[in-house]
């Protein structure tokens, strides 16, 4: 009787622990996926300059910024000059 008590205490043991190994994987694709969403959010707002992107390094953002400013230099010198050119004379 002890016996089979025990076989069944095992057999329930090992099933526990497979549905905790199941559990747990869960759990790591989900953190994965939220990772993951979270990074696919943020591109844009990366993309944009809004935010940093965490895997630049730190001064590759200046010259980045550096050059987002000069672009924005020449494109408002540039609009006075394509307006004039659109006026009728």
């Amino acid at each position: 009787m002890m016996q089979r008590n025990n076989n069944g205490l095992v057999s329930l043991n090992n099933e526990l622990k497979t549905r905790l190994q199941a559990m747990d994987q869960q759990a790591q694709w989900g953190d994965a996926l939220t990772a993951r969403l979270t990074a696919e959010a943020e591109h844009p707002r990366v993309v944009v300059g809004e935010i940093s992107d965490p895997h630049v390094p730190s001064g590759s953002h200046q010259q980045q910024s550096s050059y987002m400013d000069k672009l924005q230099q020449l494109l408002t010198q540039r609009q006075p000059s394509q307006t004039q050119q659109n006026q009728p004379q």
